[in-house]
């Protein structure tokens, strides 16, 4: 089965909360609260998205995480590679990675390559404000 991660998923729903939200900033309490998602995981996926630059964070009572682009301008595939890294069904999919345990002998080198990318493709053409308006 392929499949992202609990953390990936989690991340797109907590964007997707953010990108509703009435509010200018959604502290940890509130996202916690509105999806349903463990505080401290929910700690763990914003820190991910504020140092991949998905969402910044402000200090303060007043404070929280608000995106750093539009809602349409944030993409399922960078959410996703923010929790998980680059997308790749295999190693050898993966653009630059040479991780392939059979090397030379394999059959079925970079044939991967054009499934991978259409994957990628289309996930980095669904922008948050697509997705939100799916549901």
């Amino acid at each position: 089965m392929l499949k992202i991660t609990n953390l990936a998923d989690y991340a797109v729903v907590l964007v997707c909360q953010i990108s509703e939200s009435k509010s200018k900033f959604c502290n940890t309490v509130q996202l916690s609260k509105y999806t349903n998602i463990p505080l401290p995981t929910v700690s763990k996926i914003m820190g991910a998205l504020t140092r991949q630059k998905i969402v910044t964070s402000i200090r303060g009572v007043k404070g929280g995480f608000k995106l750093t682009r539009g809602a349409d301008e944030i993409t399922l595939a960078d959410i996703i590679e923010a929790l998980d890294g680059p997308i790749g069904l295999t190693n050898c999919a993966i653009e630059g990675e040479e991780n392939c345990s059979i090397g030379e002998g394999c059959k079925v080198k970079g044939r991967w390559n054009s499934v991978n990318s259409s994957i990628r493709n289309t996930l980095a053409g669904v922008s948050v404000n697509q997705f939100v308006e799916l549901s």
